[in-house]
């Protein structure tokens, strides 16, 4: 085509027929009123390009602030405000950010094929619904991406409570009281979050691991590595999806006790029935059929009753040390071993007692007899017929028994003295 410099000089030229797709390389020649041409101008390339870039993807978002850094899930949070968009697209196009519907920016595509994005103006909390558009150097604009959704929540957890400790180890099972005692090396924490959220257990001080809040909002924590020996104070820290923690819980103390006590002592059983009361010597008699034992220990400790082998009853060391045990059911006649284990509020037991041997024996003695009656003073001694007469005001009496046992001697009515059965079954007065 063809057009005329105006008046002062100038000249435009737009193409009736619209140009073909590619590469223009555009002269012009200027020529006078005579019809005389000048040489003609370098070239001037265009390329007509009006195909739009394919539809972008945005590769990531990338949060680098906070306790938890990295990748950020397509409709997960962040605590980020100012998270970092990347992608790939063609060298030298222009990426235009879109959050919520409304551009916020735009980045280049570097000559590698790659884009990345930081806000300049810190996100609002909530939910950011990104999309790109790639733009070409022709400024065709390609379709908008696919949304990727960020939440960006940067208020904390509320502080986080640790239910109970239970103890699944030993002869005393179930919850440990704050402050209490347990001879479970691992027990199990539990408590209530945010479902999805991160408990954080601490023990005195330092990290020891981490576990979820499940769905319904519970979460457990059991230790991997058996604890020490001694005072655990646990805490526990509730950090949510984007990386915002809460305060730390209050304090929870469980003490780790693995050491039993040591080996406890019946240090007597007592006779509070009948004629003989007082203490039964280890392998003695008695009436009572509810015998008192007793013994020291450790305050607060407990105190097994184990009678020919089978526990029987429990008692507690009171806070001086002191322990006492009564039979609720009488015990059978005949003999009774006894024998007593320590159980610390932990659940560690000590060895057994050494026995302590008590024969129970209701059965009284059969009718006793006097055998006879000796005087042994003046002319006429030896034994004086039931009835008879002697001069000794200190006659002798004799009789037999059951060895070991008492002979009480009763005159007119009264008694007079006692004297025992000896080995052999014979007894004098």
């Amino acid at each position: 085509g063809e057009t005329e410099v105006d008046e002062d000089g100038n000249w435009s030229f737009t193409p009736d027929t619209p140009l073909d797709e590619g590469k223009h390389e555009f002269t012009v020649v200027e020529r006078d009123e005579a019809g005389n041409e000048g040489k003609p101008s370098d070239p001037f390339v265009v390329v007509v390009d009006t195909t739009p870039p394919g539809q972008p993807v945005i590769g990531e978002v990338i949060d680098d602030v906070g306790l938890v850094q990295g990748p950020v899930g397509n409709g997960e949070s962040t605590d980020d405000t100012t998270p970092t968009l990347k992608g790939k697209g063609e060298p030298g196009d222009t990426i235009v950010v879109i959050d919520n519907g409304t551009p916020v920016g735009e980045t280049t595509v570097d000559e590698d094929g790659n884009w990345s994005f930081t806000p300049d103006t810190p996100l609002d909390e909530g939910k950011h619904e990104f999309t790109v558009v790639e733009r070409d150097e022709a400024g065709n604009e390609g379709k908008p991406s696919d949304p990727f959704v960020v939440v960006v929540d940067t208020t904390p957890p509320g502080q986080p409570v640790i239910g109970e400790v239970i103890d699944d180890e030993g002869p005393i099972q179930g919850p440990v009281d704050n402050g209490g005692s347990t001879d479970d090396t691992t027990p199990t924490l539990v408590g209530k979050g945010e479902p999805g959220d991160t408990i954080v257990v601490i023990d005195n001080g330092t990290p020891v691991g981490e576990t979820e809040v499940d769905e319904d909002g519970n979460w457990s924590f059991t230790p991997d590595t058996p604890l020490d020996e001694g005072k655990h104070e646990f805490t526990v820290v509730e950090r949510d999806e984007a990386g915002n923690e809460g305060k730390p819980s209050d304090p929870f103390v469980v003490v780790v006790d693995t050491t039993p006590p040591g080996q406890p002592v019946i240090g007597e059983v007592i006779d509070d029935v009948g004629l003989v009361q007082g203490p039964v010597g280890n392998g003695g008699s008695t009436d009572d059929t509810t015998p008192t034992l007793k013994g020291k220990g450790e305050p607060g400790d407990t105190i097994i009753v184990i009678d020919n082998g089978t526990p029987i009853g429990e008692t507690q060391v009171d806070e001086d040390g002191n322990w006492s045990f009564t039979p609720d059911t009488p015990l059978d006649e005949g003999k009774h071993e006894f024998t007593v284990v320590e159980r610390d509020e932990a659940g560690n037991e000590s060895k057994p007692s050494d026995p302590y041997v008590v024969v129970v024996d209701t059965t009284a003695p059969g009718k006793s007899e006097v055998g006879e009656v000796i005087d042994d003073e003046g002319p006429i001694q030896g034994p004086v017929d039931n009835g008879g007469s002697t001069d000794d005001t200190t006659p002798t009496l004799e009789g037999k028994g059951e060895p070991g046992d008492t002979i009480v001697v009763i005159d007119n009515g009264t008694p007079v003295g006692e004297t025992e059965v000896d080995e052999d079954g014979n007894w004098s007065f």
